[in-house]
């Protein structure tokens, strides 16, 4: 996941949001990709959720 890591998200909070449902992802092969626009649109759905 080297978007993740280019914005500051390590591996294992990636899998942790990933987990959680907050980053859509898909696998090829035995890797695992993250959705760019949904990297891009998890700090406003973060402040959506921490305002609730």
């Amino acid at each position: 996941m080297p978007e993740c890591t280019k914005r500051g998200i390590g591996r294992t909070k990636a899998y942790e949001l990933a987990n959680a449902g907050l980053l859509e992802t898909f696998s090829i092969g035995t890797k695992r990709y993250v959705f760019l626009d949904s990297l891009l649109s998890l700090p406003e759905r973060l402040a959506q959720r921490g305002a609730a």
